[in-house]
């Protein structure tokens, strides 16, 4: 059985490890992060840990997902003034994955956030900034628990979502719940990244 709660309940280590493990292998990490999976692993953890602390200080936080009494998926939102978190707290909280990352993939991953930040819907909105579910836990349900939870949330506001994916099997999944491509920009080695919405009901 599926259980969907608030992320303030979950563990910011566990939440980094299911956003780590699901990303690993995503066309956008690997196209920002370090080469070689573990040392990606390592820096991905990191980052998501900050990401975990930015969600919980600034964001709606959103959801988590359990089954069993383990955490298997996670959803990360913000409402569209929270976003982006402050400078200069946001990037400090980034500074250790950037230093551990390199100055390469450290570079990258600045300028895929420029790229993403330009390139952000600039009207009132829901941002699903990350929805994930662990390896083990895939095409079981739980991401759709999670989208499902999300959009109620943007239905009771009378808002629309916004969210970016560099996953091509994400971008049918997501029209499948009534988001459309309203953009498509590349990260700094040519991967795609597709921006999508949900328009208000």
């Amino acid at each position: 059985m599926i259980t969907v709660k608030s992320l303030h309940q979950a563990s910011g280590r566990d939440v980094a490890r299911v956003l780590t493990d699901a990303f690993l292998d995503d066309p956008g990490w690997r196209d920002v992060g370090p080469e070689r999976p573990r040392h990606r692993w390592l820096v991905m953890w990191g980052y998501h840990l900050a990401l975990y602390r930015k969600a919980l200080r600034w964001g709606r936080p959103g959801y988590a997902a359990t089954r069993d009494e383990r955490l298997v998926g996670v959803a990360v939102t913000f409402d569209w003034e929270a976003w982006p978190p402050p400078e200069p707290t946001s990037t400090l909280l980034d500074a250790p994955s950037f230093v551990a990352a390199g100055p390469w993939a450290a570079v990258r991953g600045a300028r895929a956030d420029a790229t993403m930040k330009r390139a952000h819907f600039h009207e009132p909105h829901l941002y699903l900034w990350q929805l994930a579910v662990a390896p083990r836990a895939q095409r079981a349900g739980v991401g759709r628990a999670l989208l499902e939870r999300v959009i109620a949330d943007a239905d009771d506001a009378d808002t629309p979502i916004y969210l970016e994916t560099a996953k091509p099997d994400n971008v049918p999944y997501y029209r499948s719940f009534g988001f459309v491509e309203t953009g498509l920009e590349k990260l700094p080695r040519g991967a795609p990244l597709w921006l999508m919405l949900r328009p208000r009901s």
